[in-house]
């Protein structure tokens, strides 16, 4: 878990089996990543498998079991070079995800990319 996380989370009561930790702050902040997006996902797929490795190395007992963001592919490959079980987690909509899976047939049917010239009209409504 990002440190950023962790402290939004807060200390709460956890369930004695459930340890949480955090890695040094190598994404940007929860609270000015809009602004760069599309450098937040670069982040996140370049720079964070690195320290969670380091933090699997310096647990007081081996982690059982990895959850991650379906999103984090390493975090599988992390999960078989330490023969950890990964279970994907997706935290948002099934709407999205099935986009996600789906989007190769959008385009062998020619739905992507999309043609806008001069096809789309806009109308704005007065209430």
């Amino acid at each position: 878990m990002h440190r950023e996380w962790l402290g939004l989370i807060g200390l709460m009561d956890a369930p004695p089996n459930l340890r949480l930790r955090s890695i040094p702050g190598v994404i940007p902040s929860e609270f000015v990543r809009g602004a760069d997006f599309p450098g937040f996902i670069q982040t996140i797929h370049s720079k964070m498998e690195g320290p969670t490795e380091e933090l699997l190395e310096r647990l007081e007992s081996p982690a059982s079991f990895i959850v991650a963001d379906t999103l984090l592919s390493w975090a599988l490959e992390l999960g078989k070079r330490r023969e950890i079980p990964v279970a994907s987690f997706w935290p948002l909509a099934a709407s999205t995800f099935t986009l996600h899976l789906h989007f190769h047939m959008l385009v062998s049917n020619g739905h992507f990319p999309i043609d806008t010239s001069g096809t789309l009209k806009f109308v704005s409504y007065s209430f």
